[in-house]
């Protein structure tokens, strides 16, 4: 039995952009969920939305969740 609280973690990782190189945030968006597991953190609902859909109502659904 896990002796702290579970935390529900929602991670918004947004690594492509108009002007920019993509990004590899899924993979460090991990790593924050790895790191926040020691405190109780756990992602409850994953984002399946790909990445090139990952704008302002995407994000609002996602908070939503």
């Amino acid at each position: 039995m896990r002796a702290t609280p579970r935390i529900d973690v929602f991670p918004v990782a947004i690594g492509e952009y108009h002007y920019h190189p993509r990004l590899d945030v899924d993979e460090e968006a991990d790593r924050v969920v790895t790191l926040l597991n020691d405190f109780g953190g756990e992602v409850i609902v994953s984002w399946q939305t790909p990445m090139a859909e990952r704008a302002g109502d995407a994000v609002g659904e996602r908070l939503a969740a």
